[in-house]
């Protein structure tokens, strides 16, 4: 069996291939190997697998009084608290936000370094993309405080939408096309949990 094949549990309950067992680490264990960043990130991107052709993704909008992005879509995700893995702020993240429990966390489409616009602090960020357990028969429900819309949405459909930012918007294109390339499961674009083969590290 390939490593890649071969089935991981994280503490909440999802399994996760071998290939991203490096980021099943906290905070406190990593961030002093990666100065200058301060903070973890995470972001989910939930596909339908039941429609295996042009399989819609869950994006959820800000909601008006957010002080960052009001108004503005994106995938489900915040950043990774000091007592959980990285992998666990995932599947926390897309059950406080949208009701709905992660079974498997399937690859790590991107990760990046950038500077949060309001704190300044150096955030590093992963977008992985999740299985949904009951697939198919899966209830959204979002917290109005946070998020008050959700939608399932095409890759043709994400132009008509107004993301948080342009590079949020790539990430989202390239996950669309991860999934039409078949590409298996893979740790960031080979990234390290040292950081090595971060694609963007603007500070």
């Amino acid at each position: 069996m390939a490593g890649n094949d071969i089935l991981h549990k994280t503490t909440s309950g999802a399994t996760y291939p071998s290939a991203l067992s490096h980021l099943n680490v906290s905070p406190p264990d990593l961030l002093p190997t990666i100065p200058p960043v301060t903070r973890l990130a995470v972001g989910a991107l939930v596909f339908r697998k039941f429609q295996l052709t042009n399989a819609p993704l869950l994006l959820v909008r800000r909601a008006v009084g957010e002080l960052s992005f009001p108004g503005l879509w994106e995938v489900p995700g915040g950043g990774v608290e000091p007592y959980e893995t990285i992998l666990d702020a995932v599947v926390r993240e897309v059950k406080e936000e949208t009701g709905l429990v992660v079974g498997k966390i399937t690859r790590c489409c991107d990760v990046e370094n950038f500077r949060g616009r309001r704190s300044g602090r150096a955030t590093r960020k992963w977008q992985f993309e999740v299985e949904i357990e009951g697939e198919g028969e899966e209830v959204v429900v979002v917290d109005p405080a946070e998020h008050d819309e959700f939608r399932w949405v095409r890759e043709d459909e994400v132009q008509e939408l107004v993301i948080t930012t342009e590079e949020h918007r790539r990430v989202i294109m390239d996950s669309f096309r991860l999934r039409k390339a078949g590409i298996a499961a893979v740790g960031g674009i080979g990234v390290e949990a040292s950081g090595v083969g971060v694609k963007r590290f603007p500070f």
